[in-house]
């Protein structure tokens, strides 16, 4: 099984929000919060 990408999961949530007319609440959780918010680990 491949891994998810951010990229990958934002294009699959467009295409159900242009589709169904709904929108979508996402909660980000872990490592995906991390990198929305702008963190990067320290070298």
């Amino acid at each position: 099984m491949s891994a998810l990408t951010v990229d990958y999961i934002i294009g699959l949530l467009k295409t159900y929000a242009a589709q169904t007319g709904d929108s979508v609440d996402v909660l980000l959780v872990g490592a995906m919060a991390l990198q929305a918010y702008g963190y990067q680990a320290p070298d």
